[in-house]
């Protein structure tokens, strides 16, 4: 029997012990499921905070609780989609990988279909509700990318990276025609880090990643992204036009200083354009100062550190290796998010939309976080059951 069949036997037999052992219970003794509810309502005061205190803009127009109760829905509604999640077995998400990549790359060519919000075509009206589905691309290369890099050793290196560089420059060229540099930025980051976790010889990573680069490349040569690069190096030149998100956000994270301001007497924010999104953190240092970021911080090093380092590597160490590549590639995803978006907070990346995992305003951000969330959860059920049926075996 193959390294592949008696994972996946092992697969079935911790599912059919799962469904008749408290598969709602485990989930709930984990401290990641705990520590990410922790960020959810974290998230949720702050977009409160934040929207309750704008007075101009787009939040003139609205209920001062508008937002917010917004935010609550979508949280309610993500928790449900993750229990729901939760139930599906690994090997169930490992064959119909190529199928959910498949209407993810569909549902991204449906967005240049849209009218223009903002200057840029990156969401799927539904009703009310506008679905971004550059958050699930992220989710998807990371599954997809998990369930080729599982037949590492037996398939070659091209033959497993081959088809993860064609679901990556599809997603990326889809991307960049919304346009949305951050969600690219952030699918390639991902890709690469995974390829180098799943095994790829370092050579080939090396090759893709300079194919990438003149990618990249190109489109950046381009005069509007070269302003875009050089104003965030010194947004006090212009601080009124290009560069006033960023001066704005420094100005904020400065008053808070050591412990901040406190909720609601934020001032730096008041004025600031997406401080319930893309700057939530300049939003959160100005109220909680520098020991708010830290904290911050470290409660992203440590989700990392679990999923990368706990969970995944466990999984691997079982036999399970897209099960383990799928919860560190999550890792990889939710640290390099939050990363990026501190970066550009703090001014040490170039202005993008980035959200900060399972704490900025929107409905497609933290569907997609929570689903990574109950992905890596069942692995984590799925590695402590096997634990026990290999205890319990004479």
């Amino acid at each position: 029997m193959s390294g592949a069949e008696m994972a996946n036997d092992k697969g079935v037999l911790v599912f059919g012990r799962l469904g008749r052992f408290g598969r709602f219970a485990r989930p709930l003794k984990s401290p990641l499921l705990w520590v990410c509810l922790a960020l959810l309502c974290w998230g949720a005061v702050m977009v409160s905070a934040v929207t309750t205190q704008h007075t101009s803009g787009y939040f003139a127009n609205v209920p001062p609780d508008y937002d917010v109760l917004q935010q609550g829905v979508w949280i309610a509604l993500s928790l449900l989609v993750a229990v729901a999640v939760f139930h599906a077995p690994m090997h169930w998400w490992e064959r119909n990988a190529l199928w959910l990549a498949a209407g993810t790359v569909l549902l991204l060519a449906a967005t240049l279909l849209g009218p223009k919000i903002t200057g840029a075509r990156r969401w799927i009206a539904l009703g009310s509700l506008r679905v971004q589905p550059s958050e699930l691309a992220k989710l998807v290369v990371v599954l997809f990318a998990a369930s080729r890099l599982a037949r590492l050793p037996q398939a070659g290196s091209w033959r497993v990276v081959a088809p993860i560089l064609a679901l990556v420059a599809m997603v990326g060229a889809l991307l960049l025609a919304q346009p949305d540099t951050g969600a690219f930025a952030v699918v390639m980051a991902v890709a690469l880090c995974l390829m180098y976790l799943g095994g790829v010889k370092a050579r080939v990573v090396l090759l893709v990643a300079a194919l990438l680069a003149v990618c990249v490349a190109m489109f950046w040569g381009s005069e509007y992204q070269r302003w875009r690069m050089f104003t965030f190096l010194d947004p006090w030149s212009d601080a009124v036009g290009a560069g006033y998100q960023l001066s704005t956000a420094l100005i904020a994270i400065g008053r808070g200083e050591m412990f901040g301001v406190g909720l609601g007497n934020g001032i730096g924010t008041l004025h600031l354009p997406e401080a319930h999104n893309s700057f939530l953190l300049a939003a959160i240092g100005e109220a909680f100062g520098l020991m708010g970021i830290a904290c911050l911080a470290l409660v992203f090093s440590w989700l990392a550190w679990r999923l990368i380092m706990g969970i995944g590597w466990r999984a691997i160490a079982q036999g399970r290796v897209f099960a383990g590549l799928l919860a560190q590639g999550m890792g990889v995803w939710l640290a390099l998010q939050a990363f990026f978006h501190m970066g550009v907070n703090l001014g040490v990346l170039p202005t993008n939309g980035f959200a900060l995992p399972f704490m900025s305003y929107g409905a497609s951000s933290i569907m997609a976080n929570m689903v990574a969330i109950a992905l890596v959860l069942r692995v984590e059920a799925e590695n402590q059951e096997l634990m026990h049926v290999e205890k319990e075996r004479p």
